[in-house]
């Protein structure tokens, strides 16, 4: 279980040192859209039981820790790092 944690804490320690901050108001609504259809798909694809986390804690805790860590973040960076033109 610390696994996430530590994945957690690995993943916003890398948007505070390579994020573009200034373009925070433009950057969160794709973020924001992007995590959304991740957890859509993750609530589709939920019932074709391709893998399974065990461990002590809630598997709700889990979900949330997956969906507010990886794919913000990911998204966030991809989209300031594109070119402009």
């Amino acid at each position: 279980m610390t696994f996430f944690y530590a994945r957690f804490l690995i993943a916003w320690a890398c948007w505070l040192f390579f994020a573009d901050k200034s373009r925070w108001k433009e950057l969160v609504p794709v973020c924001v859209f992007a995590s959304s259809l991740s957890l859509i798909t993750d609530q589709v694809v939920d019932y074709i039981p391709y893998w399974k986390y065990y461990g002590s804690e809630p598997e709700i805790v889990i979900t949330l820790i997956d969906e507010f860590d990886i794919n913000p973040i990911a998204t966030y960076l991809f989209i300031q790092w594109l070119p402009q033109k």
